[in-house]
């Protein structure tokens, strides 16, 4: 009797190591250095799960890629001109997502049971912006919690009508702003507000490497 190979064995599928011969340390971006991870794991896991566990490849480029476009949009605004921000907001809006999915993979079942729960701080301090903003927003399905005002803010928060809050990279005393790109001497941040007046601030340039090592992490403890 011929026996078929399950989809999520990862012996159904043909995938090549991209970077044979180099240590996982030295593979950047993290999710090329993902694909090497799983290609020379021996984990048993792999033979059950592997859809779920190479899905976490597209979640870190996902997330790659996205920044990459935020970094490259965010240079080319100009302050005071709003109508320049659209594109890079739907860039920030893409990638809260895919923050959002990775939260979701590193708090799934399949982590739980195999390494327990694992500290994921810079994750989830995005999660205000996901689950107000981006995943839906809270004026269409509002919590009890999520006032008129509330949901008035979270929708302004990533978009346009929101505003721009730059601060200051490190190093520079501004507030002073050139007519040019503030992005030189700032960062772009977005806010959000939660209730009895907590805000939550988000710079998605700072924020966007320890999202990805906290997620690399996760993946690299369940497969070791």
């Amino acid at each position: 009797m011929e026996l078929r190979m399950s989809v999520n064995d990862r012996a159904s599928w043909s995938w090549d190591d991209p970077c044979p011969g180099t240590v996982l340390t030295q593979i950047a971006p993290l999710s090329l250095r993902a694909t090497s991870l799983i290609v020379r794991s021996q984990s048993p896991l792999l033979q059950q799960h592997f859809i779920q566990l190479a899905g976490v490849v597209a979640i870190l480029s996902g997330l790659e890629y996205h920044f990459g476009s935020f970094q490259r949009l965010v240079q080319l605004v100009q302050f005071g001109s709003p109508a320049s921000h659209s594109e890079l907001r739907h860039e920030a809006v893409a990638w809260v997502n895919r923050v959002g999915q990775l939260h979701y993979f590193v708090t799934s079942q399949l982590v739980k049971d195999n390494i327990g729960s694992t500290p994921t701080p810079a994750i989830d301090a995005v999660l205000p912006f996901r689950h107000k903003h981006t995943a839906h927003r809270s004026a269409d399905l509002p919590r009890k919690t999520d006032t008129d005002h509330l949901k008035s803010v979270h929708e302004m928060s990533l978009s346009f009508l929101g505003g721009s809050l730059w601060t200051p990279r490190h190093g520079y005393p501004g507030p002073d702003m050139s007519p040019a790109s503030p992005s030189t001497t700032h960062f772009l941040t977005f806010q959000i507000q939660e209730p009895a007046g907590t805000a939550h601030n988000l710079t998605i340039e700072k924020a966007h490497p320890a999202v990805l090592l906290e997620g690399y992490s996760v993946l690299e403890a369940l497969l070791a």
